[in-house]
């Protein structure tokens, strides 16, 4: 483990040129400001300098993270491959937000549409007097439509972040 000035006016280049092939860096963050913080976990005091946590094996990372947010269960803490800010973090721990699976995405996008039907068919039977019925299902189809291509996406993120850690 070593500490990297992300900003630092002797070095040249970027911090990214610091962190080689195979080396992962960390960075951690306030849960719901994502203020920057130390490596301690700590909020940045005046004039201290941005950081980031690299690590040769991603195993000691995640390890490094889980340590972390155990200490500290307000903190963020994001791993990121070689290339840095550039691609999605590879992990993520602590994160409060609603991050459900693909498979419950795909279950929502099915039952929405699901429940559309019934509604579609109660205002076509009375001859377009339920209004607000249609109105519903025609939400829902896409609520639906938006989940299906939600939970498709989160797939397809899984399967890229699997094929950078492999």
């Amino acid at each position: 483990m070593r500490v990297i000035k992300l900003y630092d006016p002797e070095r040249r280049g970027s911090w990214l040129g610091e962190v080689k092939p195979g080396e992962y860096p960390v960075f951690l963050r306030d849960g719901e400001s994502w203020a920057e913080r130390n490596v301690e976990g700590k909020p940045l005091a005046a004039g201290e300098a941005s950081v980031c946590v690299v690590f040769t094996d991603l195993a000691e990372a995640k390890k490094f993270c889980e340590q972390k947010i155990r200490e500290l269960p307000h903190l963020r803490c994001d791993i990121y491959d070689n290339t840095g800010l550039a691609k999605p973090p590879l992990c993520t721990f602590g994160e409060k937000d609603w991050n459900p699976t693909p498979k419950a995405l795909l279950w929502l996008a099915g039952l929405s549409i699901l429940v559309s039907i019934p509604l579609f068919l109660w205002d076509w039977n009375r001859h377009g007097e339920v209004v607000l019925a249609s109105i519903i299902a025609i939400n829902l189809v896409a609520a639906g439509l938006r989940f299906l291509l939600w939970g498709l996406s989160s797939i397809d993120d899984r399967r890229e972040q699997l094929k950078r850690t492999s």
